[in-house]
């Protein structure tokens, strides 16, 4: 996320930031379990188009946990 050069951030009532640190921890979570299970199944032997699959799959899992460092960034700036 970008801020605007020298702009002081607006902060967050404290009870929305806990609410997002709380989601954003289970995100993590969650993406956690999808990238251990990614895992397991590129031990497998896999056919060209699964890993094809596979490639779409973990470069997802990539764009959420930056958009999740992110949020959590932007809340920690602002509380």
């Amino acid at each position: 996320m970008t801020e605007t050069a020298g702009a002081t951030p607006i902060p967050l009532l404290h009870a929305d930031a806990t609410e997002i640190r709380r989601i954003t921890h289970d995100i993590n979570n969650a993406l956690e379990i999808i990238v251990q299970a990614s895992y397991l199944v590129n031990t497998t032997e896999l056919s060209d188009q699964a890993k094809q699959w596979m490639k779409l799959l973990d470069q997802g899992v990539q764009q959420a946990t930056t958009l999740n460092r992110e949020l959590r960034d932007f809340v920690r700036v602002r509380s």
